[in-house]
This record gives C-alpha cells, structure tokens and sequence, in this order.
C-alpha cells in the first residue's frame, strides 16, 4: 500500500510538469508503450504496466496525441485487478485516450475506437448503436468524443475526478469475461450473457439445466419413443430474471443452443431452441416433432415462472383434454400465438442500462441553458432549480401532522469543456434566494466552450436520520453553440428558456427570471418561455421598435427525428403557427409568454420562435425541447 500511495504521488508530480523532449520522445514511441505495459501485465506487474502508461500520456499528451489503447487497457486493469487508489488516475487516462485526437505514428488506433464503441453503446438502444457503428467506420475521431461523452454524462458525481460509472463498468466487463465464456461472440468477448450482465448487472433470480424428453413424459403424454432418439437434442437454456429494469414487472431474458445444438445466444423465444427438422409434419403423422417439444421443454423452463410457466400451464392441459392427444389447430395457435409474443417482446425497445450508481437515490435537478449577450459580449447563462430526493420524516408532536425534510445544504457546480470534452471552466454557481433552491451562473462566452454540465449536491446538515447524511448528486449536460452576434447593428435574439411561473408565495429572492427552469409538464401546467432581443436596427437606445414573432408547437414525432427542428423541416410539416407583433425596447428587452399545452399531444415537443426584424428582414430561429407528461 505505501508503495501504491508514493507512486500515486509521483504521477501526480509528474502531471504537472511534462517531461522534457515529449513531442520528439512521443513521435519515436510507437506502439511501444502500449505494448510494454501488456508485457508487463502478463508477468504480474500490474502496477509496473499502469506507471509506464501514465508517464507515456503525460508525453503523448504534450504532443498532442491520444491513445485510445492504453486509455481502454488502464482502466480494464484497474478494475479487473481491484486497484481502487487508481480510479482517479484511471478516469483521466481514459477520457485522454479517446478525444478525438490523433494517434501514435504507426499505431492503428480507429479498431480500438471502433471496438470500444461496440462495447459502449450496446448499453444504449438499437437506433443509437447503429448510428455510431456507422460513424465509426467514417469518422473515428468523432466516435471517439460520442464515447467519452457517453461516460463524462453518465458520471454519477461529476464534480469530483472519480467516475464510478465507468469503473463499474469494467468491473462487469472482467467478471463477464471470467464467467460467461461458451463463445467470444459478443462485444465483451464473451457469449451474449456477458452483455446482459454488463447492461444489468447481476440477476436477481437465474434458472438453468437442459430442455430434453424423458421416459415419464413420453408416458404421460403419449409421445412416440422415436421423437427422443430422432429430434430431442436436449438444447442448453439460462433464463434471467430482472425484478426492476421495467416499472411494476418482471423482465426475462433467455439463452440456449439456437436449433437445438448451434451457439450458446439469446433468443426471441423457445421457437429458436428448436431443430428445423422437428417443424415439419412427415408421413400421416397429425403431430409435429415441434409440438411434442414445446410441451415438454416448457415444462422444464416453467421453474422459471412467468410466461414460461403459464404456457406450459397452456399445452399441459391440451395435452391432457383428450386421451387422443390435442387438436392441431389448437396446437397451430399455440405456437403461434407464442411465437408472435415472442417476436414482439424483442421488437420492444429494451430498458436502459442499471447500475447501482443509476438507481440509488438522486437529487432533482432542473436546469437550462442559454446563450445571451451583456451589452456586447457573448456570455452564457446556466440556471438551475433543486431538491433532495430523500423520505420527508415524520413528528407529528412538533410539527402539527406536517412533513419536514432534514436540514441539508446546497452546492451547485457548472463545468464548462471544449469541443474536445477537456475540461476549460469549472465555477461554483451562485444561490438566488434563501430557500436554498434557486443557483445562477453567468460566464463569458468564448467559441472554444462546447459542453456544459451543471451538478448539484444535497448534503444533509446532520441529525440521526441516515438520509441526513447522505449527499445526493444531481446532474444535467447542454451542448453549447456558437456565441450570439456581438456588432450592435445585427439584430439578434438570446435562446429560449423554458419552466413554470413561480407560484404565489414563493421565495424567488434575486432571481431574474419571471419563470422556474423545467422542460417536463403536465397538460394542465402553463408552460412559460422567456427570450431576449438584441439591436433592433436603427433603434435609438431606449425607443421601442416593433417586431414580428412566430410561434410554432412542433411534435418530436412528426419530423421523425429528436434533433431540433429547422425552418425547412417546420415548412414541410405545414404545422399551425401564431403570428404576434412585439414591441422591444432598444437596444436590448427581455420577453415572455405563456402557452396552453392541454390540446398537444404526450411526448417530446419543440418550442420553436421566429423573430424578424421588419426594418431589414433579418430573422432569427430558436428552440427549446419541452416533453409533456401523460395524466
């Protein structure tokens, strides 16, 4: 350990100050580092190999190269050896190795991005894996970025160095690698369990054994004896059961051998665990080889409970109706019946990643973006709302019946990156009122900003409650765009925000805003958007000038897409507008309105404005996503 600790200490030093000669020592490195540190692995000098990798990104860091190898390869030896004291460290190489940048000279790094991605968003849906594999094979680079932004967001404490997502991650990752190994088919190199239990974690219940015909069921049932010797292949099968992925159900995931022998995989249903021969009806025979080993493999899955038990439920008493055995019909639409259910199931679209990190207990956070201008400087302003999310205690005595919330205390953080995701900017934001609830932070916009986070902590004051004590993190991420205009004769309009009207009696302290930051609604809560318009032209300071505002309600399913809409996409949806005249105060006037969402449809909508300048035409085009809730 006193070993471990003084090393950390000397990569920490050595951070600091790069050494001499990187850029010449980076160009002649190679593959070099990056293989040594393997070799070094494989002799049992894990330490060794994670202190040569450490010195090489601080060199190939100066020379501004990125290995996404070793950033991959440290934080894999990290959490498969258990070296805790390296998760900071490891965090840090890992974000270095996949920025986007190039290379080593002679080092064929695209794979690598390539491969991680697979890894990476086969915790993400379908849709997104495919769009990123896609990217891949193009742009490396800028899968590379779409990783390391899949993990800075899914940081659970992003104002501390330590990203406990990822290392979980990698965790699960070394655990599926040293259990789930009847194949390398999966993107873990592992058979496709690996990658449930890399999106899930651990099931909470597994059932497991061979589906096969036995003498009993041959009896019982009246099954011929040649079914056995001919078609029962007696397919291997794990069923997993997750208690909480959905909400208020069971979700079950099957692996066996696909036709009856084939690879260990996932499948749809117990209709790919059966041979192709048994689905055919041969000779005058009235009942399919398949029949016979649906009934008797759904009695061996029926431990598992669920649909499994319920449809051997099903076929036993088919089975059993009639001493003559069922009816073919009735069997046809069993197997149908099943099979399109099953078909179905995997159509659906699967829960999001779980972890222990995801499901504990958040902080409610509520925050919005915007880009606006002070005077003639570009500056961005980042508002927040928030709250512990922990049980209310009780004291009837004292407090009437009321529900009181332990004391805790505030701190909100906004963390500002490059187009890179390299960290620029990290600021304390400010607290509005006394309540405790309401943070500002306003900062100079320069182009180089690109990415915004904004982490809050709720961290209880004391007291014997447990809740008291914990610190509960919240967080929220914003892509930044360009900075607004800054010539005082080009018109120009800050973003939209959007949120509730602060109800009456609420502490709004010095906040500014004549709204509550928010972007999910009831249909019956008004929702509010707050703009700016800058240097109307020809407008005196201080004179009004009118100006033509449109106003559009776009449905995220009508343009096929959740990318914000634009003025060609809004035109070919022939969508209603309403069109208002607005009179602005020169040489800069903060607007609002309230609109009436009980006639949209559930879902994700956009809010979407177009203000025109009359005087010369000039018009401006902004928007803000915004889901309504279902009652």
């Amino acid at each position: 350990m006193h070993r471990r600790l003084f090393r950390l200490c000397l990569v920490v030093l050595a951070a600091w100050h790069p050494a001499p000669g990187a850029p010449a020592f980076a160009r002649d490195m190679g593959n070099q580092p990056y293989d040594k540190g393997l070799a070094l692995i494989d002799a049992g000098d894990v330490e060794g190999a994670l202190a040569l990798w450490i010195e090489a990104r601080i060199n190939l860091a100066a020379a501004g190269i990125d290995d996404p190898r070793i950033g991959r390869a440290f934080v894999e030896a990290v959490a498969r050896y258990g070296l805790e004291d390296y998760g900071e460290i490891a965090t840090d190489v890992f974000y270095w190795g996949f920025s986007g940048g190039p290379g080593p000279p002679g080092a064929h790094t695209g794979e690598e991005i390539r491969a991680e991605g697979r890894r990476t968003f086969a915790l993400a849906d379908s849709l997104v894996a495919e769009h990123w594999g896609e990217v891949g094979h193009e742009d490396p680079a800028s899968l590379a970025l779409a990783i390391k932004r899949f993990w800075i967001e899914r940081d659970p404490t992003p104002a501390t160095p330590v990203n406990e997502r990822l290392l979980e991650h990698w965790r699960r990752v070394a655990h599926a690698r040293e259990r789930f190994v009847y194949n390398h088919e999966s993107p873990y190199r592992t058979d496709d369990r690996g990658t449930f239990h890399v999106k899930y974690g651990e099931p909470d219940d597994i059932t497991r054994g061979h589906a096969s015909v036995d003498a009993y069921e041959e009896a019982l049932y009246g099954i011929p004896g040649y079914l056995r010797m001919v078609v029962d292949r007696s397919p291997q099968f794990e069923i997993w059961r997750y208690e909480a992925i959905r909400p208020r159900e069971d979700t079950y995931f099957l692996f066996g051998n696909t036709d009856g022998s084939g690879p260990f995989r996932h499948v749809d249903g117990l209709h790919r665990m059966l041979p192709s021969n048994s689905w055919t009806r041969s000779g005058n025979r009235r009942i399919r080889a398949s029949d016979v080993l649906q009934l008797v493999y759904y009695a061996d899955l029926a431990e598992a409970g669920g649909p499994f038990a319920l449809r051997y439920q099903e076929l036993d008493r088919l089975w059993l109706a009639s001493g003559r055995g069922p009816a073919t019909g009735a069997l046809d639409a069993a197997t149908t019946r099943f099979s399109t259910a099953d078909v179905r199931e995997a159509r659906r679209p699967r829960p999001p990643a779980r972890s222990d990190y995801d499901d504990s207990p958040t902080s409610v956070l509520s925050g919005q973006l915007a880009r606006i201008l002070d005077g003639a400087e570009p500056r961005l302003l980042a508002l927040a709302v928030s709250s512990p999310r922990w049980t209310p205690s009780m004291t009837p005595a004292v407090t009437g019946g009321k529900l009181d919330l332990a004391a805790y205390t505030t701190r909100s953080t906004a963390i500002v990156r490059d187009r890179d995701l390299n960290e620029l900017l990290r600021a304390g934001m400010i607290g509005a009122n006394n309540e405790g609830d309401l943070f500002k932070l306003v900062v100079r916009h320069i182009g180089a900003m690109r990415h915004l986070s904004v982490a809050v902590e709720h961290a209880g004051a004391g007291g014997e409650a447990d809740s008291a004590r914990r610190v509960l993190p919240g967080q929220q991420h914003f892509r930044i765009g360009e900075p607004l205009r800054r010539d005082a004769g080009e018109f120009e309009v800050g973003d939209l925000l959007v949120g509730l009207p602060p109800p009456d009696g609420y502490d709004t302290g010095d906040w500014e805003w004549p709204l509550l930051p928010g972007t999910r609604f009831w249909r019956d809560d008004p929702l509010r958007v707050h703009f700016e318009i800058y240097h109307p032209a020809n407008a005196p300071a201080g004179t009004l000038r009118n100006l033509e505002l449109q106003i559009t309600i776009v449905p995220g399913g009508r343009l096929g897409t959740l990318d914000p809409p634009t003025p060609a996409t809004i035109a070919a949806g022939e969508l209603a507008s309403i069109g208002v005249s607005l009179q602005s105060r020169a040489p800069d006037d903060a607007h609002f309105f309230d609109l009436d969402l009980r006639n949209e449809p559930a879902g994700l909508l956009w809010v979407v404005i177009r203000a025109t300048d009359p005087e010369t035409g000039a018009t401006r085009f902004r928007t803000a996503p915004v889901t309504l809730l279902e009652n």
